[in-house]
């Protein structure tokens, strides 16, 4: 019984180091390997429900508040004002509206202006790609458009309140390129603003059109509004 366990022993041994050698030489062949189901930007976009799936993208983007530092858009906005104060048990506790409350550092060196500035162009960067690749041949994709094109607005909305002039990007630039993008006067701005509103007026429902379940999704009187 002993030989017996120890021959089955040295099997599994030798088993063991063929098939680490044989993972050892298979190197990075054997790892990489294409992702089951996945599509690229060109294979995407096709039908209703690639693009609601796409305009979720950009709403998910769009609330990213507090998933970060707890850094949020609207406390960028708000600190600087007499509305409110940054509390906290002292100087130390969020820093970054500390500052913004005192007007101390108003650039990206504070983490909460950094952050809602890369949020907000994340959200175009989404609403771009839906409107440049969804082909607008359905009612459904007409109107998911017209959400995106919204949203799009909405966020120049808010980058252009709180910086004036800033990059107007309607379009994929190339991680090459971040850094050559200049900015875009704001009257360009307001001008993208009001053309990306009024075509998306024109294809949006109503809220009450909307179901129960959609009613969070921009609306014709939310563009209008806005």
């Amino acid at each position: 019984l002993k030989i017996c366990k120890m021959k089955i022993s040295n099997i599994k041994n030798i088993l063991l180091g063929t098939t680490l050698l044989t993972l050892a030489s298979c190197g990075n062949d054997f790892l990489d390997q294409p992702i089951s189901g996945k599509l690229s930007k060109d294979q995407f976009y096709k039908t209703d429900q690639d693009a609601d799936q796409a305009v979720i993208a950009v709403y998910d983007m769009a609330g990213a508040d507090y998933y970060q530092a707890w850094s949020s858009k609207y406390m960028v906005k708000e600190m600087p004002s007499d509305d409110s104060n940054a509390g906290g048990s002292n100087a130390g506790d969020q820093p970054g509206y500390q500052s913004l409350d005192k007007m101390a550092t108003l650039d990206p060196t504070n983490g909460n202006v950094g952050l809602t500035w890369k949020i907000s162009y994340y959200t175009i960067y989404r609403a771009n790609l839906v409107i440049n690749k969804v082909q607008a041949e359905t009612n459904v994709r007409k109107r998911l458009v017209g959400e995106a094109k919204a949203l799009r607005a909405f966020t120049y909305f808010d980058l252009v309140g709180l910086w004036g002039d800033v990059p107007l990007i309607l379009d994929e630039v190339d991680p090459a390129n971040y850094t050559k993008i200049t900015r875009t006067p704001k009257a360009e701005v307001y001008a993208q603003i009001e053309k990306d509103l009024t075509e998306a007026i024109a294809d949006l429902p109503l809220k009450s059109e909307y179901s129960v379940a959609d009613r969070f999704r921009f609306s014709k009187g939310a563009a209008q509004a806005l």
